[in-house]
């Protein structure tokens, strides 16, 4: 396996918690993959390569691109359509999509998309991933997106197990920004 692992901008989820990411795809062998937010690509890859090392699963990535002005940009989208595994769903409101997704449909979560609306949503994320699932939401501790910790006020509330990592030790790292790991326990 041959994972690249450096981000490629300050703005993409960072190393560390791209490698717990990593580590909980290939060991949760996960069938139905939903990505929401596409960026960089950094973390659509890695999910990828741990479809591709698990030898089984499907990627859903949604995206509105609004943060790149309504568009992918060119070298992420031609390096992304010469893998396999991904079903690129874009430009489409990441909302829109998860309302219309039936209950149950996913069995993995990440999301990093709609930084100022995504909170108002959650719990139409946890109707839409299957029981036990993991699910990982990015900024949840950036104080620039105080909508975000409604992840895990929510995830306490339903009393579902989570976990925020938000410990850097690296002047590379921006782990204080927070991935919010939470198992949809129903």
């Amino acid at each position: 396996m041959n994972i690249q692992l450096s981000r490629p901008n300050r703005a993409a989820v960072d190393v560390p918690h791209g490698i717990i990411i990593l580590g909980a795809l290939i060991s949760s062998k996960p069938e139905k993959i939903l990505e929401i937010g596409i960026g960089t690509g950094f973390i659509t890859n890695l999910l990828l390569d741990g479809v591709s090392y698990n030898q089984t699963g499907q990627v859903t990535s949604v995206d509105n691109f609004h943060d790149l002005g309504g568009n992918l940009p060119n070298k992420v989208f031609e390096d992304l359509k010469q893998r396999r595994s991904i079903n690129i769903i874009a430009p489409m409101q990441e909302r829109d999509f998860v309302m219309s997704t039936k209950e149950n449909e996913f069995d993995f979560l990440v999301s990093d998309g709609d930084h100022n609306h995504a909170g108002e949503w959650v719990e139409d994320i946890f109707r839409i991933m299957k029981p036990d699932s993991f699910m990982f939401f990015h900024d949840t501790n950036n104080p620039g997106y105080p909508g975000l910790k409604n992840y895990k006020t929510l995830a306490d509330k339903h009393n579902k197990p989570n976990f925020l990592f938000s410990k850097s030790s690296r002047s590379d790292e921006d782990c204080e920004r927070g991935i919010l790991m939470v198992i949809n326990v129903k």
